[in-house]
C-alpha cells in the first residue's frame, strides 16, 4: 500500500532520526549522572535545615 516516495523518505530519514534520538538519550543519561551528586547534597542540606528549624521550635525558650 505504501508508495515509493514513502519508502524512500523512510529509508533516508529513518537512520537520521534514530541517530538523533540515540545521541540525545545518551547525552541526557550522562548529564543526569553528573547531577546526582549535586541533587543529593541539596537534599541533605534541606534536610539539615528542616531538622534545625524543628529543633529550635521544640526547644524550650531560655526565658521560661
Amino acid at each position: 500500500m505504501s508508495n515509493s516516495l514513502t519508502r524512500r523518505v523512510s529509508l533516508t530519514f529513518g537512520p537520521l532520526f534514530l541517530e538523533t534520538l540515540v545521541k540525545h538519550y545518551f547525552s541526557r543519561v550522562v548529564s543526569d549522572k553528573s547531577k546526582i551528586g549535586v541533587q543529593l547534597r541539596r537534599e541533605e542540606l534541606l534536610y539539615d535545615e528542616a531538622f534545625n528549624i524543628v529543633k529550635v521550635l521544640l526547644a524550650p525558650s531560655p526565658g521560661t
